[in-house]
């Protein structure tokens, strides 16, 4: 697997090279931060070598996928929709079970490789 592999056609990477202090240059690839993340993203998702995972998902819970992608806990979240804290609870506890997984990060992470969510809007 090679780096490359990952970056869209359209980025470029700009190398600059400096001197040290030991007269030796290095260089240095010059990339947007959120552009770094992106890349990483996918080489940890791979989403090439997916199994079939048929379920759908609710509007709605992916929006709260999104915003647990985000780092909201569930207080923020049911402020933001205007709901009770449970409501919220039972969202997440239902998302859960369609995706099988045990926790926030394994939700994200699976609704980023089956394309649920788009953390990159």
């Amino acid at each position: 697997m090679h780096i490359n592999e990952f970056i869209p056609a359209n980025i470029k990477l700009s190398l600059i090279e400096e001197e040290t202090d030991s007269n030796k240059s290095h260089f240095e690839i010059v990339v947007n931060k959120n552009f770094l993340n992106m890349v990483f993203c996918n080489i940890i998702l791979n989403k090439n070598s997916l199994p079939p995972f048929d379920i759908t998902l609710t509007h709605r819970e992916k929006e709260i996928l999104l915003l647990i992608s985000q780092g909201k806990n569930n207080s923020k979240i049911a402020e933001y929709f205007n709901v009770s804290e449970h409501t919220i609870k039972m969202y997440i506890s239902n998302i859960y079970k369609k995706l099988q997984v045990k926790d926030r990060t394994e939700a994200v992470v699976k609704a980023i490789r089956y394309d649920f969510i788009d953390i990159y809007s």
